[in-house]
């Protein structure tokens, strides 16, 4: 029983901190503001157990924060790659395309079904 709790413990930590980076790098890559499509990029995050990105978002380079942010994106796919080893936790396994991103309405967008 003690170990079941030690794991609950941990698994609930982990989320904590994974949730908390989550919202860390929503809030560096504001609003992905652009000008134009090139200013527009792909972010792949989190893990599924059999390998491949969770979900993507978009993100704009006019704003600065490219270190930052793949600082950020890092530790929580680090995060997440702890949190499914010692949870044990099982994905679909289904492939997660990357999907396009442009500039729309001075916004970086992704398009195709992998938008999250």
């Amino acid at each position: 029983m003690q170990k079941l709790s030690a794991v609950l413990f941990m698994l609930c930590t982990t989320l904590a901190t994974a949730n908390d980076l989550l919202s860390a790098l929503k809030k560096e890559m504001g609003q992905a503001s652009c000008e134009q499509d090139t200013q527009c990029r792909v972010l792949a995050l989190g893990l599924k157990s059999c390998g491949g990105p969770e979900f993507y978002w978009p993100w704009s380079v006019a704003e600065g924060k490219a270190d930052k942010i793949a600082f950020l994106a890092k530790k929580y796919n680090d995060e997440r790659a702890e949190q499914i080893k010692s949870s044990g936790e099982l994905s679909d396994c289904s492939l997660v395309s990357r999907p396009a991103v442009v500039c729309s309405k001075k916004q970086c967008v992704l398009q195709g079904e992998s938008a999250y």
